[in-house]
């Protein structure tokens, strides 16, 4: 399996995006700028989820991210993954997310277990959901868009699994993704000024 060709991954090179954008909604989906480190709280809309999904950075990748997204903050890796722990806490959704070994020990799920990841191995850490085994990401998609209506994507990139389910919340530090992510899947025009 390769990772999708509008995927935001340290792996790859950034896409060629030239605009920013900092909110769009159209429908019952909407995606913004929010950096999930924000002290000032988590955004209300958030509430609208049904459930979290997120593919949010590794240790390796986050400070590429910040500087793709021209954020100077000092917030590191561990605090980054309490946050969306934080996050998880406090809207108390079902919640799936996808990471390395490595966050096992800083972030606290109800539980996890090995999946394959875009083929590689990863692990999905579950809060707020029983017991489930899936092989792949594919498969958790699938599920959970066939079984709800509005995903939240905290760490949502360019959003390459949006078309799957009928609505999205989704907010990324970079603005260059919230303006691809409602180019792509939301048909934002852009005004002449």
């Amino acid at each position: 399996m390769k990772i999708p060709k509008d995927y935001h991954s340290a792996l790859k090179n950034e896409n060629e995006i030239n605009k920013k954008l900092n909110f769009y909604s159209k429908g019952k989906s909407t995606v913004l700028s929010h950096d999930v480190n924000n002290i000032d709280g988590i955004p209300e809309i958030f509430n609208k989820a049904d459930i979290i999904y997120s593919e949010p950075a590794w240790n390796n990748g986050y400070e590429l991210f910040k500087k793709r997204a021209n954020i100077k903050n000092p917030i590191g890796f561990k605090n980054y993954l309490k946050s969306i722990e934080k996050t998880i806490r406090i809207l108390n959704k079902p919640s799936f997310i996808i990471g390395g070994k490595h966050m096992i020990k800083i972030i606290s799920p109800d539980y996890s277990l090995p999946i394959k990841f875009n083929g590689f191995d990863a692990y999905l850490f579950i809060w707020n959901y029983e017991k489930v085994n899936f092989k792949n990401n594919i498969d958790l998609l699938e599920y959970l868009s066939k079984n709800y209506n509005t995903v939240l994507d905290f760490c949502c990139g360019y959003g390459h699994y949006f078309e799957k389910f009928k609505n999205f919340i989704a907010s990324d530090l970079n603005k260059k993704c919230v303006y691809f992510v409602a180019k792509k899947y939301l048909n934002y025009e852009d005004t002449i000024s």
